[in-house]
């Protein structure tokens, strides 16, 4: 056993013992497809709340349909929000059309390694929070508040709250956007690690 092997090994269960690389290329693999099941649930996640938000969104502007610029409010997130859906139903496509009962499992885990960092490059969400949490906040509040879009503006005390809402959302989001891609990042550094020694064994 190797010294990267060994310190892997010691990695995964925190103390060395003598196993055969059969039994090691097995934790190697598990340890692999967990993470890379990790990714499917943040996007499992992220489909389930767009979806939710959206279903809000519909019920909200018929609702309120007589309220115009309401309605341009939900109609604008919403078409936002379905982007995002899109992206995250493709990239969910997308790691699970690698497939291929020819090919290793070394090499397909490979392949979705280099799907996953390709959907991580292309996220935009950090730029795009202040647009969904304002837009979102005023679909929330008018729809609650019984008032009209205009009015949300207009009253003062109900202004401030929306500041205050609008800072403490965003500075909310920012923090687990960025703990999210943190350990994401970690997670797709380990599995290259994993995957580096079961090129090993391949």
């Amino acid at each position: 056993m190797n010294n990267d092997l060994r310190s892997i090994w010691m990695e995964v269960e925190g103390h060395l013992t003598q196993i055969s690389e059969n039994e090691l290329r097995e934790v190697l693999l598990l340890k692999s497809k967990i993470i890379i099941n990790r990714f499917r649930w943040m996007l499992g996640l992220g489909t389930a709340i767009c979806a939710g938000v959206l279903i809000f969104l519909v019920v909200a502007s018929f609702s309120l349909q007589n309220d115009v610029l309401y309605v341009i409010n939900n109609s604008v997130l919403a078409i936002l929000l379905i982007i995002a859906l899109v992206y995250n139903i493709r990239v969910f496509y997308d790691l699970e059309s690698v497939s291929g009962e020819s090919s290793s499992v070394f090499h397909l885990l490979k392949e979705k390694i280099r799907k996953i960092e390709k959907a991580m490059q292309q996220k935009k969400q950090l730029l795009l929070l202040p647009v969904y949490i304002l837009l979102l906040l005023l679909a929330v509040n008018v729809y609650y508040s019984g008032g009209s879009f205009i009015g949300a503006f207009r009253d003062e005390e109900n202004l401030w709250g929306l500041s205050f809402g609008f800072l403490s959302g965003l500075i909310v989001a920012v923090y687990f956007e960025r703990k999210i891609n943190w350990n994401q990042a970690n997670d797709l550094k380990a599995l290259k690690a994993y995957i580096h020694e079961l090129e090993a064994f391949d």
